[in-house]
Parts: C-alpha cells; structure tokens; sequence
C-alpha cells in the first residue's frame, strides 16, 4: 500500500474530523456507543473507504494466514528447541550493520522496515502537521500494523532474541490481544482501512490448536462473542508476517544449518536458554520494560508490584506534605517551583508582562495565587491517592474469590467490578485528566521553554519558533479530548524522549519531570488495572454506572468544598490570601550552610514565619469548612514530631537554657490533628519525652539490664557493614551538624549504590522518580517491607545538601535508619 493511504487529517471536511475526534474520545473512555449509520457514511466518505469488505474474501484471507502462522510457528519452534542457544551466541557477536542486513534480508525490501522508534506517532506527526520526525519511515501503513518491527530496537543486543524466544516457545493466541493493541493508533485515526462486514461472523483467536485457530465461522444473529473480524483478521495478518520474518533472521543467522530439511529433526533438542534479563544496565527501569513488552510473552498481573506503586506514591505525598509543614526551606521551594513554572511569567503581544508583575504594587495578587496552588496540591493528591489505596486494599481483599467465580456469570454491580471501576474513575477522571490540563500550562511556563510561547487568550507556541520540535509537539497531543492519539502512546514517548534523548535534558526542570512522571505512573497503574479486569475498560461506560458515579461525587465533595475556599478563581470573598507570609523571600534557610550564630537565628525566624503561615491556614479551614470536612483533611496528614532548630550555643561557652519561643512551642504542641481537635485547634502535638535507658555504671537494675541487653542486640541485627563510598554517602544523609564544617554534595549514582549496597532494589520509574523496592533481607533486618520513592536531581546529578538531609530524614521515619546503623567494613 502506497503513501496515498496515509490520512492527512488537514484534507478531511471539518465535520468529518469532528465525528473522528468524538469517536476516539469515546473509545478512550470506554464508551461503546456508536455514531449513527449517516455520521459513519459521513467519514467514510471523507476517508474515501465506504466500500465493504465481502465475506468470502474474509473465509479465504484468515484461512491463508492461519495455514501459513500454523507452518512458520512450527517451524520457528523446532529451530529454537535445538539452536536457540547457538542463535544468541552468534548474534550477540555480529557487528551493527551485520545485524541490519539480516533483519532488513528477513523483513524483505520490497515494502522496508522502518527505522526509528515506534514509526506509527512519526507518521501520525507528519499527517497532523507536525515537521521533522526524527529519522525516516516508510508512509505505507506497515507502520501502523507493526510498530514495533523496526530497526532502532530490534538492532539492539537482546531484542531480536526476546522476540524469537517468545514467538517461537508460545502459541499465536496468546498473543492476539497484544497485536491488536499494538495497533491501537492506525485504528483510532483511520489510518488502518475498518471494513464492515454485511454478515456477522467471527474468528477463532483463542485456540492453541493450530488446526482450528484462525477459523472464520458465521454467526446467525449478532452474540456478545461477535468481535468486528475485519480486526481480527489483521491480527492474523500481523502475525503470519512476523512469524515469517523471524523463521527468515534464524535462517540469516545459522546461514550454515539447514533448517527447512530432514536435517532440523535430526539435530538433538536442546533444554531451553535461561531467560534473558528484561533490563538494560545495572538497574531496572521502566522505560526499557516497556520498550520491551511487545517483544515478551504478555505479561501476567503483579498485584505485588501494583500494591507497591500505590503505596509508595501515597507514602511520598505524606512526606511532601509534612516537609511543607516543617521545612521552610522545602516550602520556599516548592512555593518558587510553582512561581517559576506560572502562567504569568510568559510575555504578551508586544512581549508586555502580565499586569500582577509589571506592577510593584500587585505582585502580591500574584503570589497570593502561587501560594493557593503550592498549597492545595499535596491535599488534592494526599485526598485521591489515599482513596486510591483503600480501594485497592478492599479489592485485593476480594480477588481471590473473584478469581475463582470466574466460570460463574458476574454481575456488573460485583464489588469486585465496582472497586475496580472506581479506582478507574479516580484515575482517569480525577488523576490523568487534571495532570494533562495542568502540563499544558506549567511546561510552556517553564524557564527553558517560556521564551518560544506568547501569552494570548491562551499559551500558544510563537508563530517564529519551529514547529518541528518533538518535546513540543508531544505534550501538545495531551490536550484534553482533542488529540487522536491515545495519551498513553504520547506519555510513554514522551518519557522515551526525556530519558534517553541528551539534548532535552536541560529543557525539562525538575516539576516538569515530576508532573511527566506521574503521568507515566498513572497510565502504568490503568495498565495494571486493565490485566487485572478487562471487562471495566475494553467497551465500559463509567458514567453510566450510577453507584460509582454516587460514590465518586461523595467521595471527592471535600475537595471541592477546598477548592470553593482556596481556589482563586472559586473563592470570591472567602479567597485566602497568604502572599506575603508566605513569600519564599522570608523564609531564608540556610541548613546546608556552617552552624553560625546568624544562620541558626535565619533558621528560627524562617520556621516562625512558617508557622504562621499556617496557622492561618488552619484557622481559615477551621472557619471556612464544615467540621466533618476540615476532620477529613486533617485526617490525611501522618501523626509525626516536628523538628526545630534549637537556640544557638557558642562552642566553647556554657550552654544557655533551652528556650523556645512562643511561636514554635505553638507548633511543637499542636498537631497533624487527631479526631478531638475542634475547629479552632492547629495541627502538631508534642511529643511524648524519649527515655534513654543507662547501659553502664553502677544504678542499673536487672530489668533495665535485660531492656538494655535486648535494644543493644536489635540494634547490631539493624547494623549494616559498608564500604567507604557508602559509608560517606551515609554520612552526609544522616550528617550531625558541627561548628567547623558542613558536607557537599552527593553523586546521584552513589546515592543509588549506597541504598543497593545494605539491600535495596533501585528501579527507575518515569520521569525523575526512582523507586526503591526492599529485599527480603533488608525487610528482615528493619522489619518494614513498603517501598519509598525518590527524585534524581534534575538537570544536575548531584544531590544538594539540603535534599540529601531530606532524604535521609525520611529513610529515618520509614525504616529507622540513622548514622549508627552503618559500620565501616574493616
């Protein structure tokens, strides 16, 4: 097929691009309603493919495909039982261009493989406007079919040999799923021709028998087993190809075997290779798993891992909230992240600044804004992802049972399906849909790239930049409900080109990184959800399902009723004003600096004007909400001990009493609230006073003696022998201030192998998030097994100071650990 088949969405008649955008919204969204019959004519005949497809051209295209993947199959596996090892052995040797000939030798040259990475959103790009795809793709519709059959990833060492051991060890119906989906862009955007047949019929895409797989049988009326099977037929399509081409690379590489005679059943079968490792480097990360998966067996649901991703996002909002709480220099950061990454800093026509920070006297409108949007996001995130988590923890309660009544017909209103559902709800509706609207202001407002937007009715791209920009182009399909293209495809690309491509490096900031990371964390948890329950994505409409939709609108009110007092463009005259106690400007703080006289008193005045801050906070809660809402909200942050600065002590003087400060006695007292505290009452309490038990000398009692002897033997069980670089990464984590000096910076690579060293399992995750899973025998030693999440710096790859002390403090609350738990290894 020629590059005429190839839609430019520019050429179609506005009504008919119009009834294409309503039809994929409606698919993303699990809607199975159609278009009418005259809104279907009206597309197909802009797409000019009115015409259907004849059923016996249906019977004899699936019966040719089905006879030649049952040949090819056989074949393929036959090989690999007896020359999988020698196939490896010999590739991994071959230089790169060896490897392209065979690979374009197998694929033929009559219709080439394409080159670069996923060359169907390359061709999508062209057909939407967008210039400059990298490298160069065929315009035929291969690229849609088979996206994943190119050169960029199929060159690398273990790909080719992961896309052989899968094909060639396990059935084509496993796999028919997969294939389908891999199409999903060609067929949302038309560029794959949809045939309708006039007579339903159905093909036969789940027997492992290859006698019967493949087989077309007509139906007398239409049944809920009736799949469109023009779909089903390029599965089989897709299939008979790849498995053609991949009998064709084991014949390019054992060019010296002949494995279509007598000979192949003569050689002796070998036991099968152990599997290759999923991963590339040292550590596992999500980008190279994902890049994988169409290469690998499908994989199976891991409720382990799903569990872990929840509950560590969940367990690093609750830190991000507390630090907002007790770290001024947190605060100020957070509160500048947001400043910087506003829609106010992109100039107008005429490159006029906006009106709040041209004039002196309204910049406080300004931060009055920031403030409101800094503040209300650890809330809006610590509210959904713990909803999230509890609906997760009562599904899982539930899935056994589920499992097992499978043979059963289940009802849509099982609580298993209705847990599922809503989960789906809060992630699609609630998480994804508002990270997408939130990117597609905070990028363009970002520092690197502001300069190339103009700020109008909206944020749109300079009519002088270029338009063939891939990062821009990308997050410019996340536009809610407008893009063609599936968000989960532009997502997962967007992480591929941030991490893997150099040259984005210093345009992406590190909220952006985040903002991008938790996208990609959101669509890999839908992912999950959709293995675990097909039934509540593939054709189901949410919002016709009036118990999830009850349940959501309940579930979420408090947050609207937050967003009615804080919002600014909301609140009216309830709006909270905190611009100037809140402005990054008095909250100097200067921990990574030397102790000084004047550093500690900087310190003190920084979590004073804190306090304050939110102090007022809570009393406009408290005012503002009602009781049962503002309980809600205090409900969501941890119970922990705050920590202050304590009064500066010279070196070698006397020291002074310990005074505190009426202002931070407030914050010391009060609480992250229990129940009881009323409406009027701020969010810390005090402490309970630490004992510390007398291990030596003459007053100690036998049973004070065996408490010391048992906290002394925990303590060595918990210790945990390092070398010297992880010794002084530990250091620096756990670092106990002194008068004469004060530690660096910390290598974000020694970070990682220091926490891999006593038993942690780093995986990079999207974007800058890392995520460290524990060991069994790390779990053993400090009895938690929950994973915690941490951000690489970014653009730089150290760890200042300030956040290696941060990090440290919460591997602290989590698991304990503080400088004594390491022991340099002698």
């Amino acid at each position: 097929m020629n590059a005429s088949n190839t839609i430019d969405f520019r050429t179609l008649n506005p009504r008919a691009q119009d009834l294409i955008r309503q039809r994929a919204f409606r698919q993303r969204h699990g809607d199975n309603s159609r278009l009418t019959a005259e809104e279907e004519v009206i597309i197909q005949e802009g797409l000019g493919r009115s015409e259907a497809i004849l059923p016996e051209t249906v019977i004899r295209e699936a019966k040719e495909a089905s006879v030649s993947i049952a040949k090819n199959y056989k074949l393929l596996k036959e090989t690999l039982e007896r020359y999988e090892d020698a196939i490896r052995k010999r590739w991994v040797k071959k230089k790169r261009d060896v490897r392209k000939e065979i690979l374009l030798d197998a694929w033929g040259k009559y219709r080439p493989m394409a080159v670069c990475h996923r060359p169907d959103l390359q061709a999508f790009r062209r057909a939407s406007g967008g210039r400059g795809a990298r490298g160069s793709v065929t315009d035929s519709v291969d690229v849609y079919m088979w996206p994943h059959v190119n050169l960029e990833d199929l060159m690398d060492t273990t790909t080719i040999l992961k896309f052989l051991n899968s094909r060639g060890r396990h059935a084509p119906a496993l796999f028919a799923k997969m294939d389908l989906e891999s199409m999903q862009l060609g067929r949302q955007t038309e560029a794959l021709k949809l045939q309708h047949l006039p007579e339903f019929h159905w093909i036969d895409l789940e027997s492992e028998d290859p006698q019967i797989y493949g087989r077309v049988k007509k139906l007398s009326k239409c049944t809920d087993k009736v799949e469109n099977a023009v779909e089903s037929l390029w599965v089989l399509k897709a299939q008979r190809r790849i498995l053609k081409f991949l009998v064709k690379v084991c014949r390019g590489i054992l060019h010296d075997k002949d494995i279509d005679g007598s000979a192949l059943m003569e050689a002796p079968i070998q036991p099968e290779p152990p599997a290759l490792t999923a991963t590339v480097g040292e550590f596992s990360t999500a980008l190279d798993l994902n890049r994988e998966i169409p290469y690998l067996v499908p994989r199976k649901l891991d409720l382990s891992r799903l569990r872990s991703l929840i509950k560590s996002r969940l367990a690093e909002w609750e830190d991000y909230a507390c630090a907002m709480r007790e770290d001024p220099g947190f605060f100020a950061e957070v509160a500048s992240d947001w400043s910087e990454h506003a829609s106010e800093r992109v100039l107008g026509l005429g490159n006029r600044k906006h009106p709040d920070l041209a004039n002196p006297a309204r910049i406080t409108n300004f931060w009055d804004r920031t403030l409101s949007s800094a503040i209300n996001e650890p809330y809006e995130n610590l509210s959904v992802w713990t909803i999230i988590n509890t609906q997760l923890d009562e599904l899982l309660k539930l899935h056994n049972d589920f499992v097992e009544s499978q043979t059963e017909e289940v009802d849509d209103d099982h609580p298993y399906l209705e847990h599922v559902g809503r989960i789906r709800f809060l992630l699609e509706v609630r998480l994804l849909d508002k990270l997408q609207r939130e990117l597609r202001f905070i990028f363009p407002s970002s520092p690197p790239i502001r300069h190339m937007y103009q700020s109008t009715s909206m944020l749109e791209l300079r009519s002088d930049m270029p338009k063939d920009d891939a990062l821009i182009w990308l997050v410019d399909q996340l536009r809610p409900n407008e893009s063609m293209c599936p968000a989960e495809i532009i997502v997962a690309e967007l992480n591929r080109l941030i991490g893997m491509d150099k040259n984005q490096k210093d345009r992406i900031t590190p909220m952006v990184a985040r903002f991008v990371a938790d996208l990609g964390l959101g669509y890999e948890l839908r992912s999950q959800l959709f293995m675990l329950c097909p039934s509540m994505f593939d054709g189901y409409n949410l919002y016709e399902n009036r118990r999830i939709m009850d349940w959501a609108k309940e579930k979420l009110l408090p947050l609207y009723d937050l967003k009615m007092i804080m919002g600014h463009n909301h609140a009216g005259d309830k709006f909270l004003k905190l611009g100037e106690a809140g402005n990054p400007s008095k909250l100097y703080y200067p921990v990574d600096k030397r102790p000084t006289k004047d550093n500690v008193e900087s310190m003190q005045n920084a979590e004073r004007n804190l306090c304050h801050v939110w102090l007022r906070f809570d009393a406009h809660m408290a005012t503002h909400l009602k009781p049962a809402t503002n309980a809600y909200f205090l409900g969501l942050f941890p119970k922990k001990e705050v920590q202050r600065t304590p009064d500066w002590v010279e070196p070698h003087g006397p020291a002074p009493k310990n005074k505190v400060n009426e202002v931070t006695q407030q914050m010391q007292q009060a609480s992250f609230a229990d129940e009881n505290t009323g409406p009027g009452g701020s969010r810390f309490i005090a402490p309970e006073p630490k004992t510390k038990i007398k291990t030596r000398g003459q007053g100690i009692q036998p049973d004070s003696a065996l408490a010391a002897e048992a906290q002394d033997a925990q303590n060595q069980k918990s210790r945990f022998t390092v070398k010297k670089k992880p010794k002084q990464v530990f250091s620096t984590l756990f670092y106990q201030p002194t008068h004469t000096q004060q530690p660096g910076e910390v290598p974000w690579t020694d970070f990682v192998q220091a926490l891999a060293a006593i038993g942690f399992l780093p995986e990079k995750l999207y974007g800058s998030v890392w995520r460290f899973a524990v060991s069994r025998t790390f779990a053993e030693k400090v009895g938690v097994e929950s994973a915690i999440n941490f951000h690489e710096p970014h653009p730089q790859v150290k760890l200042p100071f300030r956040i290696a002390r941060r990090y440290g403090r919460r591997l602290n609350k989590t698991y304990g650990l503080d400088g004594s738990s390491f022991v340099l290894e002698s």
